[in-house]
């Protein structure tokens, strides 16, 4: 619970670098996924369609946890806010499992909600991030080399979901939490994950 506080409500300092979003090299064969998003300067909106058109279900891990009175709700209109690997002035809202960041530790690993989306059925979702960003990261600003900070000023957002196999790996631990299926970020749920992104959009 502590590492997922510390996700939900960690200042956002500078210093450290971004940790390396590894693995979600899965192939994702019969999915497609259509996204749209429109930047003011209040928000960012994300509006997405995606379709299985594979054999088997998958699962989209898009119930991204946040405080919702002395509990938390895993909300699927809600997602995560990183610095883009690949560009230093870019922006990810994603929704998706995240992998271990190197030796950090904690005593329960963080969760994330999951949808099953079965064969022939097509999920459409709507979200708004505010501007301006504030970092949302499953393990929280700090893991373990000093607080980390998005851009200053970004120059880019863009959107990624990531979609896990049917059935779920061991390692997923998957359980029932406030009347959601979740499972736990980390490496090996991270690599079985399929990872769908839509192109940067300008945010000047």
């Amino acid at each position: 619970m502590a590492a997922l506080l510390g996700g939900l409500f960690g200042a956002c300092g500078g210093g450290a670098e971004e940790p390396p979003l590894s693995g979600g090299t899965a192939a994702a064969p019969g999915l497609s996924l259509d996204s749209q998003v429109t930047v003011t300067e209040a928000e960012v909106t994300v509006r997405y369609t995606i379709a299985n058109q594979g054999d088997t279900a998958v699962f989209l891990a898009d119930g991204v946890p946040r405080a919702a009175g002395a509990g938390v709700r895993f909300d699927p209109a809600t997602a995560y806010v990183v610095g883009d690997p690949e560009r230093d002035d870019g922006v990810l809202v994603t929704q998706r499992v995240f992998p271990w960041p190197g030796d950090f530790e904690a005593v329960t690993p963080p969760t994330v909600g999951i949808t099953e989306v079965a064969p022939g059925e097509t999920v459409e979702r709507t979200l708004v991030v505010p501007r301006p960003f504030v970092r949302l990261h499953p393990f929280g600003d700090d893991v373990g080399d000093g607080p980390i900070a998005l851009p200053a000023d970004p120059a880019t957002v863009a959107f990624c979901l990531g979609v896990l196999p049917s059935p779920l790996p061991p390692q997923a631990g998957a359980e029932r939490r406030e009347g959601v299926s979740v499972v736990a970020h980390g490496n090996a749920l991270d690599e079985a994950q399929s990872v769908l992104c839509g192109e940067p959009v300008d945010l000047r």
